[in-house]
């Protein structure tokens, strides 16, 4: 399948660089150190038995076919925003591919995030950004027990391409999300700025633009009931 057009967006090692998707970026300056090896396991990770495990091909958002080892990983659920054009790919389109990579993805921060950070059965607020209005749209978590290189950086037809990636060196890494429920209403920008009991949200502060942002549970559980579930 053809990759939909790329994400426009803002420059700065913080931002999205204009032909980023979802938000994604090209971050200012070189990687952090080990930026380019293998995702870390944090010590608190516990994994069932390799029955458990699951291997499965896809189409990641960039039109690339991936198989992926999602092994079982239990703890406690970490909180994530993730932004996404909806005119790139919406929640409607996360929905109607049940789960995707979020590749495309070309900033050092939310690529730390992903690699370092995300594990299996984490929850998403699933965030429409650069749209009339942005919000909060519904419900998705990370179905991948560890992240995989995001394969586009290393095609250089694609608008991802990273000519400094190498296979035994990959630079960019993403993570498997799967769509979960939908809100019964969207919870606006607007509305979170408005809600005293989301003040510290990185969301509502000008001019931050990370595609992905930690949330703090506290958080996600009053924009789940702000949305009607």
């Amino acid at each position: 399948a053809a990759a939909p057009p790329p994400q426009t967006g803002g420059g700065g090692p913080g931002g999205a660089h204009p032909r980023a998707r979802r938000g994604g970026g090209w971050g200012g300056g070189p990687p952090p150190a080990g930026g380019g090896g293998a995702r870390r396991q944090g010590g608190g990770d516990a994994r069932e038995s390799p029955a458990d495990d699951v291997e499965r091909s896809f189409i990641g958002r960039c039109g690339v076919a991936f198989r992926l080892h999602c092994p079982t990983v239990t703890g406690m659920p970490r909180y994530w925003l993730m932004k996404s054009e909806p005119d790139t790919f919406s929640f409607a389109d996360l929905k109607a591919k049940g789960s995707t990579l979020w590749d495309g993805v070309r900033n050092y921060q939310a690529r730390n995030l992903m690699r370092d950070e995300m594990r299996k059965g984490d929850r998403v607020l699933f965030y429409h950004s650069s749209c009339a209005e942005p919000g909060v749209q519904g419900l998705a978590r990370v179905a991948s027990g560890e992240a995989v290189p995001d394969s586009t950086q290393f095609d250089p037809a694609s608008d991802y391409h990273d000519p400094k990636a190498t296979k035994d060196a990959p630079r960019w890494f993403c993570v498997e999300v799967a769509y979960d429920r939908p809100f019964k209403k969207a919870v606006t920008l607007a509305d979170i700025k408005a809600c005293d009991a989301l003040e510290g949200m990185l969301v509502r502060k000008r001019g931050q633009r990370l595609s992905i942002q930690p949330v703090e549970k506290a958080h996600f559980d009053r924009i789940c009931k702000m949305g009607g579930l």
